[in-house]
């Protein structure tokens, strides 16, 4: 099984919305096969975006804070590993 790659984009400017305009009911609509949606039911996947957005955005900061796309425990791993050879 292939590991999935993690990159870190702190400090790189590779912003889709760089004017922080808010995702709209309207603009989701624009979306291609859902302009069928009502306000309702766009505002309940717009604020699912946004609740797995925080979620992503705490997971890459914990695993970019560490280095190398480790968390804590894999590097602590690694480090005994090291050391016992």
């Amino acid at each position: 099984m292939r590991k999935a790659k993690i990159v870190c984009l702190q400090g790189k400017q590779a912003l889709i919305n760089r004017d922080k305009t808010p995702l709209t009911p309207e603009k989701l609509r624009e979306l291609s096969g859902l302009d069928h949606l009502t306000d309702e039911e766009a505002g309940k996947i717009i604020h699912s975006i946004r609740l797995f957005a925080k979620v992503l955005y705490g997971f890459m900061r914990a695993r970019c804070a560490t280095g190398n796309g480790h968390t804590k425990t894999q590097h602590t791993n690694s480090n005994i590993e090291k050391n016992a050879a």
